[in-house]
């Protein structure tokens, strides 16, 4: 095993149809389950995961992965689909 000793930064967006028909294809789930979620890649210079899910936020982070106090969450929040 090894420990991972720095984080690579991710890009986050919205899949290709190619992604989201191979995610719906693993995912088992009906047409009608299938066209309520938002199928999301997740791609840094290693390589390209691939998330099925109904809702997701993605928030500022930084050396502190809360943010910064006084900060509102509507402030923090730089894409969000529901």
């Amino acid at each position: 095993m090894k420990l991972a000793t720095r984080h690579e930064s991710i890009e986050i967006a919205v899949a290709s149809a190619e992604e989201t028909q191979e995610l719906v294809e693993i995912s088992g789930l009906s047409d009608a389950r299938a066209e309520q979620s938002t199928a999301l890649a997740l791609r840094s210079r290693k390589g390209t995961g691939l998330v099925l899910c109904k809702r997701a936020s993605a928030w500022v982070g930084g050396a502190d992965p809360v943010g910064n106090p006084g900060t509102s969450a509507e402030e923090m929040i730089v894409w969000s689909s529901r």
